[in-house]
């Protein structure tokens, strides 16, 4: 269910509560060669979130369409994976609570699905190419990512403003 609820403290504490829950990525950022440029992939990532709260429409009205029951979601498998130290649950739970942030289409899917340019799991599978190419091929998922979110949101938001 979509919710034109205002921003609310709870959704932001959720939000908060998945980033803590899965801190140890930084940590495996910069530890890890095949990880390097996590940070830049993850900033990226979430540049359609970010810019989806920032069009103007937003800030005029101050009503942003959000996920309760994703954002819900987000905090349970977060705990699930701090109850069974799989840092992979918790770096799934943290895409789910940005994803939640934005109106949930099938058309945004394609935006979360390219998570796995910042999650460190995704090295695992990639260990056997060179590592300049392991970084550079991390880097434009998060950006091809990136760019499909804000075109798609920016032309969600011009079908629902002509309805």
């Amino acid at each position: 269910m979509i919710s034109k609820k205002p921003y609310s403290i709870v959704q932001l504490l959720a939000l908060l509560f998945c980033a803590w829950q899965a801190k140890d990525i930084y940590y495996s950022w910069s530890d890890t060669p095949f990880l390097r440029g996590g940070l830049l992939t993850f900033v990226i990532w979430i540049i359609p979130a970010a810019t989806y709260w920032m069009m103007p429409r937003h800030q005029k009205d101050d009503v942003r369409p959000w996920s309760f029951e994703l954002m819900c979601a987000a905090v349970v498998i977060s705990v699930i994976g701090m109850i069974g130290s799989v840092n992979v649950v918790k770096h799934v739970a943290l895409a789910l609570a940005v994803w939640s942030l934005t109106p949930i289409h099938w058309g945004t899917v394609p935006w979360l699905v390219t998570c796995l340019a910042w999650m460190p799991a995704a090295a695992y599978f990639l260990k056997g190419f060179q590592l300049n190419h392991v970084i550079a091929g991390r880097v434009i998922l998060a950006v091809a990512g990136a760019v499909w979110g804000v075109v798609y949101l920016y032309f969600l938001e011009d079908r629902n403003d002509e309805r």
